[in-house]
């Protein structure tokens, strides 16, 4: 939770003091790295491509891709996961892929996007101008054309055989401006569309090519003055194709729409009859020869949204149109594209992002993406590679459920484990046994405590029974787990005064499976838990030894079982983080009972050195051996102190991070599973390493 030390009460304590001392940038070795996030925004995707086992969409921000149709997951390969991708090709019946960016760069991969390398680039030849368009036929080609927008186009051809891309080569072709998308349903035949000039009044045309693209030749049909016309064939390579869209016969006159089916690649041409009110034909695809979809516009008035679209639908190739009997929105499409082998997507390029899918436009499935991760909850790393995270989706409703992501290199990228129950409210904190089983605490929405357990690295989740607790009165502050033991910590509000409070203490001996409420006595509350090993572990929190000023409580046991008290403080205060580096040494942090944020270290949870920090707000501790990182705010201007200490938390060094963003986007939580690693969260839902 954000804040935690800001909320926990008042505390003082009389203890020695902790050297405080700055860390010079040449004797520093482990920093504070540039942050990260869960999911950066998605921005809008205009193309999608599938190989016999994975569908790909290109995004603004990177590379999506699904084995189901509806989960759809960042690329974790560094090559592709943030680069805007422009246009993706996929071999329908193999592995490979070809992805190109709007500056002519291109990434290939040989193996369903496990991994990609960079191909041949068209960059020297696209210069400053913009790949417009262009398109890969498996094992055969690639045949791209680029030039200013809405310019007049050049066209490129290059070999490609698996996953090797061969030298662009320019081509000789027609003179042709602002083309649409190229289509090569077969290793031979390529068509595409676009205009004669670049004036107005231009008249649209259809460049045809019978040998893969080397040579093009112009259609004599297809060809509308004042136009606006693209061509679309058929996703399964059968012979149909469509050039849809609206021209006018004077600039003065209205617009009218058309569709032209081809049934032989573009050779021989048929006009649809269409509705007289019809002024425009979009979007149109076809998932075969017959099943068609588009969109069919008519006027309402005058003004640039004055053409209200309707979705039709085709069954006999683009020659009649009807409404389409069954649509996933009301909202106009951004994209509607069809793969062969799998089906077609329908794309809202909204706020967030939606993909529909449907194998023959008869029903849809959807999946939507949050815009990018908000507040991240609970991070914690069970080794320095492998970690976990809830997180809240920005773009989501108030109430939508948080999801689950895991980590494999650090908190560098994260992958989409699961959605947790809806009646969830928020996840404090997780504490793992292994890269598998995880044990997680929070609250309901009701407000009730919760535990929740997984054992397949966060992809399902069980909540606990806790027994005879009363949930509905208890909050659960603090969770550690070493082997199969794991300790719960919090406290159950008993009456209606502030002091009416007792602490809380759960215990599991089966990884979690089971609980029981161990037997403890604190007018006061416990905030966290901290165990060194199985049998040995610190409980803290604040205590009302008088009944009315509170006072930091440390309880502890030796055999894991049996709880015993080990201090109270004598001078107000509490303590709100344990973390244990040995059975001999916890580091503590908490406020004094001025409100200052406080660090400690103990030996045994009864004598203690500490250092306070005046007019400061604590914001994290956590530990690993002889590493401990510390975090505080200033009350007066925000600003953040990151701290250090290399020998267990005994004394603390300053460091600043290099990373400026760090300095306004603070630190607020750490995990450190190493003495060479910790992953740090901040206040804006991003990730820090602190490591070499």
């Amino acid at each position: 939770m954000k804040n935690v030390l800001r909320v926990v009460g008042v505390l003082a304590i009389s203890m020695s003091s902790l050297a405080v001392s700055p860390v010079s940038a040449t004797t520093a070795k482990l920093s504070w790295h540039a942050p990260t996030r869960i999911a950066p925004p998605l921005g809008e995707t205009w193309s999608i491509a599938c190989t016999t086992d994975t569908c790909f969409a290109a995004t603004s921000t990177g590379l999506l891709q699904s084995t189901d149709h509806a989960a759809w997951t960042r690329s974790t390969s560094s090559v592709v996961a943030t680069s805007t991708i422009g246009e993706i090709f996929c071999d329908a019946y193999g592995s490979t892929c070809e992805a190109f960016t709007q500056q002519g760069a291109s990434f290939i991969t040989a193996n369903n996007g496990a991994t990609w390398s960079k191909g041949v680039s068209l960059s020297s030849l696209v210069g400053k101008n913009y790949l417009n368009g262009v398109t890969c036929v498996a094992n055969r080609f690639c045949v791209a054309h680029y030039g200013p927008m809405f310019g007049k186009e050049s066209f490129a051809r290059a070999t490609l055989s698996g996953a090797t891309l061969g030298t662009w080569t320019k081509l000789t072709t027609p003179t042709i401006y602002g083309a649409g998308g190229i289509n090569c349903p077969t290793t031979t035949n390529c068509i595409v569309g676009g205009n004669e000039t670049s004036a107005y009044s231009s008249k649209s045309e259809l460049l045809l090519s019978r040998n893969g693209g080397l040579t093009w030749t112009k259609s004599t049909a297809g060809s509308f003055t004042l136009a606006s016309l693209d061509v679309t064939c058929a996703a399964d390579g059968s012979a149909l194709c469509l050039a849809t869209g609206n021209s006018k016969a004077s600039q003065l006159a209205s617009a009218v729409g058309f569709v032209l089916s081809s049934t032989d690649y573009g050779v021989t041409w048929h006009r649809s009859v269409l509705a007289n009110s019809v002024s425009d034909f979009q979007d149109a695809v076809c998932v075969t020869s017959t099943n068609c979809l588009g969109r069919s516009g008519a006027e309402t008035g005058s003004g640039f949204f004055a053409t209200q679209y309707t979705t039709v639908q085709s069954t006999d190739g683009g020659v009649t149109w009807t409404a389409a009997p069954s649509l996933p929105t009301s909202v106009d499409p951004s994209l509607v594209t069809c793969a062969n082998g799998h089906g077609c997507f329908l794309i809202l390029n909204e706020s967030p992002i939606s993909i529909y899918y449907s194998s023959d436009f008869s029903s849809w499935s959807s999946t939507t993406f949050p815009l990018a991760s908000t507040d991240v909850y609970g991070t914690t790393c069970v080794t320095s590679t492998v970690c976990f995270t809830t997180s809240f989706p920005r773009g989501g409703a108030a109430n939508s459920p948080l999801e689950v992501y895991e980590s494999t290199n650090g908190g560098s990228t994260w992958v989409y484990r699961s959605t947790l129950p809806d009646w969830l409210l928020y996840v404090r904190k997780i504490s793992c046994l292994s890269t598998t089983t995880c044990v997680a605490i929070g609250s309901k929405a009701t407000g009730d405590a919760t535990i929740l357990r997984t054992s397949d690295a966060g992809t399902t989740w069980s909540a606990m029974d806790l027994g005879a607790l009363d949930t509905a009165k208890t909050t659960i502050t603090g969770v550690s787990c070493v082997a199969a033991h794991c300790v719960v910590a919090g406290y159950l509000v008993t009456g209606s005064n502030f002091t009416d409070i007792s602490g809380v203490l759960l215990d599991s001996t089966d990884a979690g499976s089971t609980w029981r409420s161990v037997s403890v006595t604190l007018n006061g509350t416990f905030r966290d838990v901290s165990c060194a090993t199985a049998t040995a572990c610190i409980a803290v929190g604040g205590s009302f030894p008088n009944g009315s000023s509170m006072q930091p409580v440390v309880f502890g046991t030796s055999d894991g079982a049996t709880w015993t008290h080990r201090s109270t403080g004598t001078k107000g205060g509490a303590f709100s983080i344990v973390s244990c580096t040995s059975v001999s040494n916890c580091a503590y942090a908490g406020i004094d009972g001025n409100y200052n944020f406080l660090l400690a270290s103990s030996t045994s949870g009864m004598t203690f050195t500490s250092k306070t920090y005046k007019n400061s707000t604590g914001a994290y501790l956590s530990c690993h051996a002889t590493l401990c990182v510390a975090g505080l705010v200033s009350d007066s201007t925000d600003k953040p102190t990151y701290l250090v200490s290399t020998n267990s938390g005994k004394t603390f060094t300053t460091q600043t991070p290099i990373d400026k963003s760090l300095q306004a986007d603070s630190v607020e939580d750490v995990t450190c599973p190493s003495e060479t690693f910790c992953l740090g969260t901040t206040y804006s839902g991003r990730f820090t390493k602190f490591s070499k």
